[in-house]
């Protein structure tokens, strides 16, 4: 996070909530970082003791994710199909001016 003091210099903070920590540069933050990483993981949580308001959470949540996921794998797809395209074109392409150079050959030595 970008902070700018009162004097006008700029300084990088921690976003953790709470997190005090900065540095005068972004790179300085960022080992930092690894501090507030969870030491052990998480323990599953059991659906049963979950209140009806976290569950419609989860499950939204879930939707929004998997949303996410159906347009990431569409723009995946044209991205693969673009690619392909323009590999073919710059292979036709190729094969063109290969033709051309083979023609034109014969006059350059001549």
């Amino acid at each position: 996070m970008l902070l700018l003091l009162e004097d006008g210099t700029e300084m990088f903070g921690c976003a953790h909530e709470g997190c005090v920590y900065t540095h005068h540069t972004l790179e300085g933050v960022r080992p930092h970082l690894k501090v507030h990483k969870p030491t052990t993981p998480a323990e599953p949580t059991d659906p049963a003791d979950m209140s009806v308001r976290e569950l419609l959470q989860l499950a939204a949540s879930a939707e929004q994710i998997g949303a996410e996921l159906k347009s990431t794998a569409r723009e995946r797809d044209r991205a693969i199909e673009d690619r392909d395209n323009w590999k073919r074109r710059a292979k036709s392409s190729e094969r063109q001016l290969r033709t051309i150079q083979n023609a034109l050959r014969p006059m350059a030595t001549a």
